[in-house]
Formats: C-alpha cells, sequence, structure tokens
C-alpha cells in the first residue's frame, strides 16, 4: 500500500484529539503509547493498518516536530561541531580520548564537576563519524530522557536558519519509550542493554550489534550498587569482544583492579584508567560548618587549610595548580610563581617560608588587588590536602537541637551563596523545612523571576500535565518565593519540572534526599548537609564516602562559580569528625554486586555454560565465588527443573515451553511469573484490570501481606490466591535449598491499582488520581504519590514483558489493554512533559 501521507493524532493534553497530517519524509516516527515505537516507514505502514484507525488506543508521534519547541529567553542549542566549549579540553580529558581513539576501553573516575560527559562526547563523536553507531547507558529513566535533549541538541539536524528541527541521529531505548533504536546514538538504560545481549545466543547479539563501535556507560560507580550493580558486570561480561567501552565514574578506591578484571575476560581490547584527582575540578571546593560558637550560630570555616610552597616545588603541579602558580607570578610581574610565593608572600609562610595559612595567603592577595573569591579560588587550588586539619576553634561549639534553618538560609543569602541544594534525608522533612522556610525568609526571586516561573507553571498546565496532588496548594506558593523540594515521593515529571526551573536559574533552596545525587542537570553553588545518616531498611546507617562526596560535588557550576561551598551542620563536637573523615578518606572500594537470578541461569549464554560465565564475573574476580555461585546455580537449576523450565538429556539442558517464557523476563522472579501466564485458573479468561491487579502484589520491597482484600468478584479473590499460593510454593523450595528468595507479596495496594485501572479514560483522570491517594495516604498504605506511582510502573514493567513473553495470542492482548489502562494521565505525564521539551536550556 503507497502512502503519501500519514494522518496522525496527537492529544492536546486535555482528553481532546486533534488530527494534523505528516509527511512520509520525516526520519523516523514515535508511537508514545503503552511504552511502543514506531521507527521507521514499514512499522508505520503496518500500524496504519490496525490500531491506528482506533484514535482511542493510537498516538503516534512525530518525534521532529517535538524537537522543535522554541526556546524562550535561552541561547540557541549549537551542534557538536560548532560549540565553543568543545574547543578547549583540559589535559587528563584529551588523554582519555586518544587512548579511546588508540583502541583501549577507558574508565574515567573523576570527582562531580571535571567534565566526564565532555570526554564522553568527543568519544560520540569519533565513532559517528567512523561510520559506526554508539550506544551511551545509564542508570535511569530520567537521565536517559535528560541525556536524549543534551544529544539531540549536539547532533541533531538544523535548518538553514540554525534552528533545530529534529534528530535523526538520536534515539532512545528506556522501559518506558522507543525512538529511533537504529539511529548512530542511541541513548538506553543499562538494563535494557543487558537484556540485549542475555537474552539471545552470542552469534545473534554479535550479529545484532555488529555494526556498533563503543558502549558508554554513564555513572558507573552503580557496579557497586546491591540492588541493581549485577546488571552492570553482566553487561561487560557480555558485550562483543570488539566493542569498545567508555567507562565514567565517580571516584572509587579500587578502579585498577576493576581494570585488571576487564583486562582478564577481554582480550581483544586492553583496559585503561583515567584518574581524574580532586584538584582537577573546574570549581574547587571550601568546607563550612553552620556551628553554634560561644552562643552563636553562624558559618565557620571546616577546615585549617595549609599552603605549602615547599611541596609545590617538590612535586609535579597539576594543571589548575600551575594555572593559579602563572597568575600569581603574572600579578607582581614575575616568571616564577612560586619565587613570587616565597619572596613576595614570605610573611605569610611560616616553616622557614614554606607553609602558611589558607586564610592568610587570600588577605595577601586580595591586599595586591585580586577579588576576594578569586582569591579563595587560588588558594583553595593550591592547599597541601595532607596537611589538613580540622579548624581548631570549632572545639569550642555548644550543642544544638533545633536548627534555625531559616536564619542560615537569610545568612546564605546575604553572602550570595544560592542556588542552594539542602540535603535532607526525609522526605517529610524536605516538605516541612521547604514550607517553613519559604514562609519565614520570603521572597528570594525578583519580580522578573517570579513572573517566568508563574508563566512556566501556566504553559504546563495549558499542556494538561499533573504535577501532582500537593502541587498548587504547597509546592507552588514555595517555587513563586525560590523554594523547592525534590524527592521520590514526587511524581517524575514535578521532580523533571522542578530541575527545568533550576537549570533557568530559577531555585534558590532546594530541599532534597539524594535523588538529586547522580547525574542530574541541576547546578548549585552550595550544598549542605543537614546529616549523615539516612534511613535503609537495616535501620538509620551513616552515608558513604562515595555519598558524601559526590553529593559535595554538586557544588559549584563551571563557568559561573569561583568556588563552591559544601556546609556540614554537626550537632556537637563529636559530630564535626563526620564531615572531616570523609573528605580526607579515600573513596569506597565498588564491591561487586553480582547476583544469580533465573533469567540469567535460563539465558542462552549460561544455560549450558555456567563455569564459563561464573569464572568471568568481577564477584569471583575480587572474592573467588565461584565455587559458592556454581553450587547456588545447581541448587537453582534443581528448581527449574522440578517445576519443568528445563530438561537435560546427557550433557546438554534445553528451555521447556515453559522455560522460554521465562527466559523473556528479567527483574522479578522470572519463574513465578511463568507459572501465573501458564496456569489455567489463573489465566483464562482473565480481564486486563484483573491481570494488572495481581502482578501488582508482588514488590521490589521488603514488604509482607499475604491477606485477600474484600473483593466482591469472588473470581478475582480465586485468582489472587492461587498466585499468592504459587509464590508461597516457589519461596518454600528455595528457603528448603538455602537461597535468598527475591518474592515479596503485599496485597494491600491491590484494591488501588484495580481502582486506577477500572477507570474510564474520559474521566477527568487528575482528581480521581488525588482521590485514590488520599485515600491510601488516610488509610496508611502509602506515605505519598510518588509510591503509587512507582508500584503503577513496576507493574507496568512487568505487564511489558508479559506482552513479549506470554504463550498465547490471548494473553500478550490482555497484558497490552491492561498496560494501557494502567499507563494514562498523569502516570504516562513524564513523557510528555521530557519528551516535549526537548532542548537544553543553558
Amino acid at each position: 500500500m503507497k502512502i503519501s501521507t500519514i494522518n496522525y493524532i496527537k492529544p492536546n493534553f486535555k482528553g481532546q484529539l486533534s488530527s494534523q497530517s505528516l509527511t512520509p519524509h520525516h526520519e523516523f516516527f514515535v508511537k508514545l503509547l503503552n511504552g511502543a515505537a514506531i521507527t521507521d516507514e514499514d512499522s508505520v505502514k503496518e500500524e496504519l493498518q490496525g490500531s491506528v484507525k482506533k484514535p482511542d488506543i493510537a498516538v503516534i508521534y512525530p518525534a521532529n516536530i517535538d524537537l522543535s519547541v522554541k526556546i524562550q529567553k535561552a541561547k540557541k542549542a549549537l551542534p557538536f561541531s560548532m560549540s565553543d566549549k568543545k574547543l578547549v579540553l583540559d589535559e587528563y580529558q584529551e588523554a582519555a580520548i586518544e587512548l579511546f581513539r588508540d583502541g583501549k576501553n577507558v574508565m574515567v573516575t573523576a570527582p562531580t564537576g571535571t567534565g566526564k560527559t565532555l570526554i564522553a562526547e568527543h568519544a560520540i563523536n569519533d565513532v559517528v563519524n567512523s561510520g559506526k553507531r554508539v550506544i551511551y547507558t545509564t542508570p535511569l529513566k530520567a537521565l536517559c530522557n535528560d541525556k536524549y535533549k543534551q544529544f539531540s541538541a549536539l547532533w541533531g539536524d538544523y535548518d538553514k536558519d540554525g534552528n533545530l528541527i529534529g534528530s535523526s541521529r538520536v534515539g532512545l531505548a528506556t522501559g518506558d519509550v522507543k525512538i529511533n533504536t537504529k539511529a548512530p546514538i542511541v541513548i538506553m538504560t543499562t538494563e535494557v542493554y543487558r537484556n540485549m545481549l542475555t537474552q539471545h545466543g552470542q552469534k545473534d547479539v554479535e550479529k545484532e550489534l555488529k555494526n556498533v563501535g563503543a558502549v558508554i556507560f554513564d555513572e558507573f560507580h552503580f557496579m557497586g550498587d546491591s540492588q541493581r550493580g549485577s546488571v552492570w558486570e553482566e553487561a561487560l561480561m557480555f558485550s562483543p569482544p570488539k566493542i569498545r567501552h567508555m567507562m565514567l565514574s565517580a571516584t572509587i578506591a579500587n578502579a585498577n583492579p576493576i581494570i585488571n578484571w576487564l583486562n582478564s575476560i577481554n582480550g581483544e581490547n586492553s583496559s585503561v584508567v583515567v584518574n581524574v584527582p580532586e584538584e582537577e575540578r573546574h570549581v574547587p571546593l571550601k568546607y563550612l560548618t553552620y556551628s553554634n560558637l560561644g552562643s552563636k550560630m553562624g558559618l565557620y570555616d571546616l577546615l585549617s587549610d595549609k599552603i605549602s610552597v615547599k611541596d609545590l616545588r617538590a612535586k609535579n603541579l597539576s594543571l589548575r595548580e600551575k594555572e593559579v602558580v602563572s597568575n600569581i607570578g603574572k600579578l607582581m610581574n614575575d616568571t616564577d610563581g612560586l619565587r613570587v610565593l616565597e619572596q613576595s608572600f614570605s610573611d605569610v609562610f611560616c616553616d622557614f617560608g614554606s607553609t602558611g595559612y589558607l586564610k592568610d595567603f587570600v588577605e595577601r592577595l586580595t591586599a595586591y588587588g585580586v577579588p576576594r573569591l578569586k582569591a579563595e579560588q587560588y588558594g583553595l587550588r593550591l592547599v597541601n590536602k595532607k596537611l589538613r586539619a580540622i579548624n581548631p576553634a570549632l572545639s569550642k561549639i555548644q550543642p544544638i537541637t533545633q536548627v534555625p534553618v531559616d536564619e542560615l538560609v537569610k545568612d546564605i543569602e546575604k553572602r550570595k551563596m544560592t542556588p542552594v541544594l539542602y540535603f535532607v534525608y526525609s522526605k517529610r522533612n524536605c516538605k516541612n523545612y521547604m514550607k517553613d522556610t519559604s514562609e519565614k525568609v520570603g521572597q528570594l526571586l525578583t519580580d522578573a523571576e517570579k513572573k517566568e516561573i508563574q508563566r512556566r507553571i501556566d504553559e504546563v498546565n495549558k499542556k494538561g500535565i499533573f504535577l501532582g496532588v500537593d502541587f498548587e496548594k504547597d509546592i507552588k506558593p514555595c517555587l513563586l518565593n525560590g523554594f523547592a523540594m525534590h524527592h521520590s515521593g514526587m511524581l517524575p515529571q514535578c521532580k523533571s519540572f522542578i530541575e527545568e526551573l533550576g537549570r533557568n536559574k530559577l531555585i534558590k533552596v532546594c530541599f532534597a534526599t539524594d535523588t538529586l545525587g547522580a547525574g542530574i542537570n541541576f547546578p548549585f553553588k552550595t550544598v549542605i548537609f543537614s546529616s549523615f545518616e539516612k534511613y535503609s531498611e537495616d535501620g538509620f546507617v551513616e552515608i558513604s564516602t562515595n555519598s558524601f562526596k559526590q553529593g559535595a560535588g554538586r557544588a559549584g557550576r563551571r563557568g559561573i562559580d569561583d568556588v563552591g561551598y559544601v556546609i556540614s551542620i554537626p550537632k556537637d563536637k563529636d559530630e564535626v569528625f563526620v564531615p572531616f573523615d570523609k573528605i580526607v578518606q579515600e573513596s569506597d572500594d565498588v564491591q561487586s554486586a553480582f547476583k544469580l537470578s533465573y533469567g540469567l541461569i535460563l539465558s542462552p549464554r549460561f544455560l549450558n555454560q555456567p563455569m564459563n560465565v561464573l569464572s568471568k564475573s568481577f564477584d569471583n574476580f575480587q572474592r573467588q565465588s565461584y565455587d559458592e555461585n556454581l553450587k547456588k546455580s545447581h541448587l537453582m537449576k534443581d528448581i527449574l527443573r522440578k517445576k519443568h523450565f528445563i530438561e537435560t538429556k546427557g550433557d546438554i539442558t534445553r528451555l521447556t515451553p515453559k522455560g522460554k517464557i521465562a527466559s523473556k523476563i528479567r527483574g522479578i522472579n522470572e519463574i513465578l511469573i511463568s507459572e501465573i501466564l501458564t496456569d489455567n485458573t489463573i489465566s483464562e479468561n482473565i480481564t486486563p484490570s484483573e491481570l494488572a491487579t495481581i502482578i501488582s502484589i508482588f514488590s521490589p520491597e521488603r514488604e509482607d501481606n499475604t491477606s485477600i482484600p474484600n473483593f466482591n468478584d469472588e473470581k478475582l479473590k480465586a485468582k489472587t490466591q492461587k498466585a499468592i499460593d504459587l509464590a508461597e510454593e516457589i519461596k518454600n523450595m528455595e528457603i528448603e535449598r538455602g537461597i535468598d528468595s527475591d518474592i515479596n507479596i503485599n496485597s494491600r495496594i491491590m484494591p488501588y491499582i484495580k481502582m486506577w485501572a477500572d477507570t474510564s479514560e474520559t474521566a477527568d483522570n487528575s482528581v480521581l488520581w488525588t482521590n485514590i491517594i488520599e485515600m491510601m495516604v488516610s488509610n496508611n498504605v502509602i506515605r505519598d504519590e510518588g509510591d503509587f506511582f512507582k508500584k503503577i510502573n513496576y507493574t507496568t514493567n512487568i505487564l511489558k514483558q508479559i506482552q513479549k513473553a506470554a504463550p498465547t495470542s490471548y494473553l500478550r492482548e490482555t497484558a497490552e489493554k491492561a498496560v494501557k489502562k494502567l499507563q494514562k494521565s498523569p502516570v504516562n505525564d513524564i513523557l510528555l512533559y521530557e519528551l516535549d521539551n526537548s532542548v537544553v536550556h543553558e
């Protein structure tokens, strides 16, 4: 069938549908519905013969139209070849790029704010220009969306006037959406990449990725994450050996052992590490404490920093140190800056003219006419980290029971140290601090900034994007004063909206949990740690050194700030040592989080060659775990045989039909979902609403509630009870064999999932959503609406896997309809928001 014009449906975000016309000359099309995608013209033709004729169930989006959003009050985004920031590279950036060009796998470990992404951008440009493709992975969907927008601007399609009109060279693949996945540059979650590698045989994988020249792993230190770290390990183990890797990581102590591991499993390309010292930060950090010193709360130096000219002469100066020494020489019309320090600054330095205090050095520079902030920057770049000590004056601090947050914010505002990231390791306290401080401090914005925030809120409302139950009442009034919060209990579109305001310098103080600790582009001048403990499954625990350094690294904006400020709030004398220890300690080692799953065992990469896989793991390299994991794999295979997922004949193990279903599922107990799908007492004539409701009882958190809600529907009760029985049976089999079970059941959420799934799409979803959230909070089922969103998202991810794995077309169609019932506004507003704002505001 020949198509000259493609009609597509685009929602106007208020439940109405409007038809427009689109010629097929556009490079690609995207279907943003149920996370499905149409990425080429042939797929569009197929869809036109089916669901696209039913506008209530099909939405085709032309991605290039999304990318042509006008940038108001912002400079035009420039493509890579024209962006002047690409022209000047630091020495370590050049080194990493050259090593990568030479065919090496490169790990870059560097503090936040040292330009790791810039290295990746050059690598991407090189690979694409060579005719190869690049896969860029991140741990989070939000980061993927952010990188998609950034890379669309850098490698997008521009018209003759320099306007961004499309992005045919950039694609996106997450659990929620696929866009142009055959593009030269594709951003995806690390889980998506790992699944590509493990759900097919080695030859099929190598064929699929034959034109991929490189895979870049952003936020690589996530390999040590206890919940998800195994994904990175598997991705590296199963990547085709000819593909080069670039790994971008926060500073980690054991980078070299990781490189040695990579070299031991991959003989094709050798691996090297580029370790960037803290001194190479573009914006140095000044550490302060907010303490009660002699009955007065105030900001005081945390450290007693010293500068040693003798040590500077004895070492190879870093790039930043060279710059400072050169500038000091120029200040005094001398070519030798160190000689200037020894002679013209002789009264500053003691110990035979070799060592002096930072504060005295700064005073001398300011006396010579250097602006104070620039003088502090110079001094902080020269301080000897080995001579660091706690400011002795802090021995006199008095204990505090309640921090006057409003007074601290006023002090920071007076010193012009905003914008501020204020870490509060409690979602509830984030909200309380935001509201209370906004009320007491009042307006931090200019009239123009306040009007701009209101304009942006109106724009989002006009599009029909719902920002949350508490937005109008609690969040909006604070935003209009310059205050915000950011935590996992908020809807993703609200967090993304606040990040956008932050990028545009419209947020002055943001109270946040560590949701802002990983890679999100939200620049701050000052970071405050209200505490050094956070709640975990094991109760309150001290935050790690890595978490502290990554959080502190958010302070200081390159090209804007001379100095970034990190403030701690010790409650007594002993707590003063906590931030000090984290500053002077090396970063934590990355420990292997490798974890055997049924999905991995059923993978063609593992099934008949477990010894090959287990011997290559970083877990085995690090702690000689081969025998332990081999024994565990045998025990798990025993369960798989007893439940008829695999059968062994001679030396060959094969998947049964049920095993083939389980092999297509990852991220939850694979055999449990397969048992549910193949049990006729559950799956026969199951409705989309029933399937969504039953699947929702399984939780990634450690919850336990197996009682059946009081449904009026006896059939649903029976199906739910059967699913719980199957779960308990598998769990008991695992416990009998000494296997830690990952099956967790929480049935309390079921009635609300069913209520949401049963809602007509023509209803006012935001009103219904609000009513459901208020009921759940009042019944202590959840604390925040983000908890319900995460449950829906988790359930949806399983349903999408069922779409691919289900044994019958009826179940596949039921799963597809179930996804559609769950993924309606405001659940899918995050996609409409993030992908409709596809140019980065600078």
